[in-house]
């Protein structure tokens, strides 16, 4: 393998970690789960996350990138909440991930009239999902997804049949990677861990997640 290269929102970017604490965030952590593997690894890292991102977002960055990635590397996904949704915004805005926090004019607008149904939202997701996974295996990619959502998760691991079932029973099971109680990333950090935190989970939850995400790689490789 060359390199680990990593997409997914602000938890893959590294916000809030002792070695990215600003809220500028100039420049990735180092100290993320997906550092933390390729170090390990003794690989090269590519870190294309970025914070705030919805999870078309995420799918977007990985058809950009595919190019530069090839069957030596390893793509790591931790795909995000699903209440996130991108669009190309008129004039220099660009492409913006929307959350229900933000409060200018679009996003309100957009989730005031938003049907928030869950399984809705995670049938976006899937659809995402579904596609990268089809481009990367295309291509003869090695990869891994996870989630931060722990609805996404139980989703896909459960089989849920409220869902697209076409959908969900397409997900690859082996390059899935799922947390006790088929929990996502946030909840895992808070509840499993019993780590403290406001928004983003710390340094011991990210060598945590390493350390599972290696035995499972070695289990697979």
């Amino acid at each position: 393998m060359n390199k680990v290269v990593a997409f997914g929102d602000s938890f893959t970017y590294g916000h809030e970690l002792s070695d990215c604490p600003t809220n500028d965030y100039p420049t990735h952590s180092n100290l993320t789960y997906a550092a933390l593997v390729a170090k390990q690894l003794g690989m090269d890292y590519q870190c294309h996350a970025v914070g705030a991102s919805a999870n078309n977002a995420i799918s977007r960055k990985i058809i950009e990138q595919i190019d530069t990635i090839n069957q030596n590397d390893l793509v790591l996904v931790m795909w995000t909440f699903p209440i996130r949704k991108e669009f190309l915004l008129e004039g220099d805005m660009g492409y913006r991930s929307l959350s229900p926090s933000d409060d200018f004019e679009f996003a309100l607008t957009y989730y005031r009239y938003l049907d928030t149904n869950p399984i809705y939202l995670i049938n976006e997701t899937l659809k995402e999902i579904y596609l990268v996974q089809t481009l990367l295996e295309a291509q003869g990619i090695k990869y891994i997804f996870m989630t931060a959502d722990t609805g996404t998760d139980i989703a896909i691991t459960e089989k849920n049949q409220q869902v697209h079932g076409i959908l969900v029973n397409m997900i690859t099971d082996k390059n899935w990677f799922s947390l006790e109680n088929n929990s996502g990333f946030y909840d895992w950090s808070r509840k499993l861990l019993r780590l403290t935190f406001t928004e983003h989970p710390p340094d011991a939850a990210h060598h945590a997640l390493a350390q599972k995400l290696l035995k499972k790689i070695n289990e697979t490789s």
